[in-house]
């Protein structure tokens, strides 16, 4: 397993490159470049759920657009952890609160989130799962407004793929969802 420098380039393509320009001025074999983890951009940040743009339902979903707002909201919860991760390689907090922790596993990370705060509104609770061999993502989630427990996800993407779609099915409220968005 390739276990992250600082920075997290898995390649330690960026590294060099950064250092030959500044000492060359010259990036020198750009090669690698394509295989460097995606910066994904947030789409808006969000104070609440409710002005996040809801995630897109697929067949099955029974979920209404506000729940699918506390979707996206977990959702960027979980790719906040990812990317507080590459910076912090620690016990980490949310953005708004709450805390994670993770462990190294044969295959890469496992991440224990506790009542995380992406938005002031919804706390994510539960585990992520980073396998450094086929970059795949995938978390196990429970939502929570105001103490109380509004919904459940499996949430899942390929962080490898350039333009990675993630796909999210559970229960928000009383309704079933099936939904996916571009992955954080």
């Amino acid at each position: 397993m390739a276990y992250l420098p600082d920075g997290g380039d898995l390649t330690h393509c960026v590294q060099k490159i950064v250092r030959r320009f500044v000492t060359q001025l010259s990036p020198g074999d750009t090669s690698c470049i394509p295989k460097v983890r995606a910066i994904r951009t947030v789409p808006h940040f969000a104070r609440l759920a409710e002005e996040l743009a809801p995630v897109e339902a697929l067949n099955g979903n029974r979920a209404s657009a506000s729940e699918r707002r506390l979707a996206s909201a977990a959702l960027e919860t979980v790719g906040d952890v990812i990317a507080r991760f590459l910076i912090t390689f620690g016990i980490g907090s949310g953005l708004r609160g709450g805390e994670f922790t993770y462990t190294i596993n044969p295959s890469g990370y496992d991440f224990v989130l506790d009542h995380v705060k992406w938005t002031d509104d919804v706390q994510v609770s539960g585990t992520i799962s980073w396998n450094q061999f086929t970059d795949a993502i995938s978390a196990d989630v429970k939502l929570s407004q105001n103490g109380r427990r509004v919904g459940r996800l499996d949430i899942d993407w390929n962080d490898g793929q350039r333009n990675a779609v993630a796909q999210l099915s559970g229960t928000v409220g009383d309704s079933r969802l099936e939904a996916r968005r571009i992955a954080p």
